[in-house]
C-alpha cells in the first residue's frame, strides 16, 4: 500500500512536471518568434534606409537647391516618382524598340544586370547592394549623362534625377 502511494506521487509528479515542460516550450517559442519577427524587421528597416555616401548628399543637395530655384515650393524627391521613372518604358525614334532603366538594370535595382547592347554584366545600380555606386559626383554626373541619352534620347532634367537617387537608396 504505502508503495502503491509513493508511485502515485510521483506518477503525479511527472505529470506537473509534463505541463511545466509544456509551457515552457511555449513560451520558449513564443519569445525565440518574437525574436525572430524583431530581428527581421530590423532588417528591412536597416534595408530600406541605406546610408547616403557624402558624395550623393552633395549631389541631392545640389539638384534641391536648383529644382528649388525654379519651383519654389518644390517639397523634395521622392522616392515613388524615382521608381517611376525607372520602370517607365519609352520608344526610341530611331531604333524599333523600347527603352528603360530596369532593361537592362533589370526589375531589381539591387541584382546584377546585363547591358542588352553588348552583353557585358552591369554590377547592382542599389547602393545597399554595391557599396562603390554613388560614391563619386563625378561619376554620378557621367553615368547619368551616358545612360539618360541613351534610355530617353536626353539628358535627364535635374528633378528627375534627384528623385531617380532617392529611388535607388530607398534599397
Amino acid at each position: 500500500m504505502i508503495e502503491k502511494k509513493m508511485f502515485n506521487r510521483r506518477l503525479s509528479r511527472i505529470g506537473q512536471d509534463k505541463n511545466l515542460t509544456v509551457n515552457r516550450r511555449k513560451n520558449l517559442w513564443l519569445i525565440i518568434t518574437g525574436l525572430g519577427f524583431l530581428i527581421f524587421g530590423f532588417a528591412l528597416t536597416a534595408q530600406a534606409q541605406t546610408p547616403l555616401s557624402p558624395a550623393a548628399k552633395q549631389v541631392l543637395q545640389a539638384y534641391l537647391e536648383i529644382v528649388q530655384q525654379e519651383k519654389p515650393d518644390f517639397p523634395g524627391f521622392e522616392a515613388k516618382l524615382g521608381e517611376k521613372f525607372y520602370f517607365a518604358e519609352r520608344e526610341h525614334s530611331k531604333k524599333e524598340d523600347t527603352r528603360s532603366c530596369a532593361l537592362c538594370h533589370g526589375d531589381d535595382p539591387a541584382s546584377i544586370g546585363q547591358h542588352v547592347t553588348s552583353g557585358k554584366t552591369i554590377e547592382p545600380l542599389a547602393p545597399s547592394a554595391n557599396s562603390e555606386r554613388l560614391t563619386d559626383a563625378k561619376k554620378i554626373e557621367k553615368w547619368f549623362r551616358r545612360n539618360c541619352k541613351w534610355t530617353i534620347e536626353r539628358t535627364c532634367s535635374v528633378e528627375e534625377k534627384g528623385h531617380f537617387l532617392k529611388f535607388l537608396y530607398s534599397f
